[in-house]
Parts: C-alpha cells; structure tokens; sequence
C-alpha cells in the first residue's frame, strides 16, 4: 500500500511538475525511473501540466539550412539562440508544424530535388529521425502534422491531387492521402470521401486540438475559398470551419481570404486581402468551431507595405499582446491589440522563413539518432 502511495506521489505528482531538463536527468537514477518517465502516462502529465506556460515553450526561427530555438523564458529582445540545427548539405527548411513538443520539417535538398524528406526533431533532447516521402508522377501535396490522442500517435497527412502539367488544372477524382504513423515508421492509404474542392498549392495544414488538421481549399463552383478539415483520429474529412460572417457578404466581393494559421495551438487564424484598399484584415476565432466567435485581431493598412500577411506567432495576456512574424524582411514585432502600438521585437539571429511556437518535451522519437552540435 505504501509502496504504490510512493509510486502515485513521485510519477504522478512530482515528476510530471520538474522542468523538462530536470526530468530527463532523473532517468538516469535507475532503470525503472527511466522507464516510468519515458512512458506516455508520465510524458502526458507532464504536458498537460507545462502546456499553458510560456516560459517553457521555444520560439522556433527556421531559414535556409537552420533552425534556430529561443527560449521565451528570456524577454524580447531574445538572446543568442539556446540552440541550432543545420543540416549537412545544401538543403531548404520548411516548418511543417510542431505537436507536444516535436517539430515536423519538410527538408528539400537542393540539388536533389526526388530525395526530399520528411525530419521529425524534438529540439529539447536533439533527438530526430525522417522518413521519405511516397511521390507520385505529376501531383502536388500538402502536408499536416498532429497527435492522434486515442493511439497516441503523432501522425503526418499528406494529400496529394493529380494535375495536368499542360494546363495546371487539378483532377479532383484522383485525390488521394496517405498517413504516416511516427510509432510504427509506416505510411498507410487513407480511402475516404474526397473532397470536391482542391487546397490551395502550397498551403501547409494548421493543426488545432492536437488532431484537426485544416487546409485553405478553393470552391470552384462558388469562385471562393474554404477552411477544409481531416480528423487524424478517425482518419476522415470533418465538417468545414465557417469564416467570419463578413466574407460571405456579397456586398465584399473583394475580400479574398489568402491564408490560415493558428496563434498558440489554440485560435484560429484567417488572413485576409482587400484588393481595393491594398491592406489585410486578421481574424482570431476564439472559440472554436463557432462562427460568431470570429473577431478581427487588427483591421487597417498598418501592414499593407509588406505584400505578405503578417503572422501571429505567439500572444501573451490574453491576445493583449501579439507576437508577429514577418518573413520577407525577417523581423519580429510585439503588436498591443489593445491601442494598437506596434515595436520592434529585436532578436539575434540568422534571417528567417518561418517561425513556429514549440513546447518543451522529454518526448522519445522511436528510432531516432541524436542531432550533432553545430
């Protein structure tokens, strides 16, 4: 009886409370700590218990051949980075997205673009690991990285449509996904419903309750833009997210939604350009899947000399403040939602593509190798 109390208070209550680092020292105090830490109980406690705290959540910059992790414990202006990864040849970064604590890259080689890979990182313990990506003959693809809690597996949707290469045009029939599972190293075909409408080329999936992945899609029918959602827990389409009620105004026929994200793994985000007024409005849905719940984060042309939507990364007091990414000159600004002053959020560091928020874990890669100090 004592024993298990013991057991109960030591990996149930402490362990899961240690800072990240801390907790990976104490697998070394014997084999059954290490395995007891290592196993998904304990790394979900510990999770769920550090997931609200931005003091341990890393900001992620990537560029060309890097990526470089700050630790927002430290406040703006950010410090030297805490850590860097390079990759050994001539290769192109791109963030695919981040999951409890582990990053997803799209890892294009320069000069061989047919051996491309998918990268899986946890820059807490430097661990990653890859797989290659199943290419198919005159199609494009678009990528999304979540967990699935009921297996709990982390998970990577590739969706892929068929084009013709004289026209550009897309086949809608021959969509097809594919599911990559990191627990057992394997991809599986998904046969489902195919969607109607295409994703945008290019758009990478925004990931909201660690397994919705949503995509910007076109309806060709309606000459407009959608939110298009894959559960990868039941591996299927879900229902669309409605946009703001303000798009679908007739009287708005220049409001173009142009991307999607999501602001602190939770809130919704949707872009938008207004042609006639050369400017973007950004919307937060606060409460998700609800349509009303969509409220402008900034309305105006503060913005507008960039040509690009500026990105919110990370918010702290309640969507107070906004940290906003902006890739075409490689800067960081701290936005006050509430009198809307803007100020540089210097950093020091390397230019940037893009920049993703995430959570400091002791989560294992199955089969990873450990990344080199640069």
């Amino acid at each position: 009886m004592a024993s298990t109390l013991d057991h109960n208070i030591i990996f149930v209550e402490i362990l899961p409370k240690l800072p990240t680092k801390t907790l990976i020292r104490f697998k070394c105090v014997s084999k059954s700590f290490n395995s007891a830490i290592s196993s998904p109980e304990v790394i979900d406690l510990h999770l769920r218990h550090h997931y609200r705290s931005s003091s341990d959540h890393l900001l992620i910059l990537a560029g060309n051949h890097h990526i470089n992790c700050y630790n927002l414990r430290h406040s703006l202006p950010l410090s030297t980075p805490i850590s860097t990864f390079t990759w050994p040849h001539p290769s192109s970064i791109y963030v695919i997205g981040s999951s409890n604590g582990l990053l997803s890259v799209f890892v294009s080689k320069d000069d061989d673009r047919n051996n491309n890979h998918i990268g899986f990182l946890n820059p807490t313990t430097r661990c990653y690991t890859y797989t290659r990506i199943p290419l198919h003959g005159n199609c494009v693809f678009s990528l999304g990285f979540g967990f699935d809690r009921h297996t709990l597996d982390h998970k990577l949707v590739i969706v892929f449509h068929r084009y013709d290469e004289f026209d550009d045009e897309f086949d809608d029939k021959t969509q097809f996904i594919r599911v990559y599972s990191l627990n057992t190293d394997s991809w599986r075909p998904i046969q489902t419903q195919s969607q109607s409408d295409s994703i945008i080329s290019g758009c990478v999936g925004v990931v909201i309750n660690h397994n919705l992945v949503h995509w910007m899609m076109q309806v060709p029918s309606l000459n407009i833009h959608k939110i298009g959602c894959f559960n990868l827990s039941t591996n299927n389409w879900t229902n669309d997210v409605l946009l703001p009620r303000y798009y679908y105004d007739p009287t708005h026929e220049n409001y173009i939604l142009s991307d999607i994200g999501v602001l602190d793994g939770r809130y919704l985000v949707s872009y938008f350009w207004i042609q006639t007024e050369s400017r973007y409005d950004v919307w937060v849905m606060k409460e998700y899947g609800v349509q009303d719940s969509w409220l402008p984060l900034w309305k105006g042309s503060m913005w507008s000399e960039w040509n690009v939507a500026p990105e919110p990364v990370f918010s702290r007091g309640g969507l107070d403040e906004v940290l906003i990414s902006q890739w075409r000159s490689g800067k960081l600004y701290w936005y006050d939602t509430r009198s809307g002053r803007i100020s540089d959020a210097i950093f020091h560091g390397d230019l940037f593509y893009t920049a993703q928020m995430c959570c400091v874990s002791h989560i294992e890669l199955p089969g990873s190798k450990l990344f080199e100090e640069s």
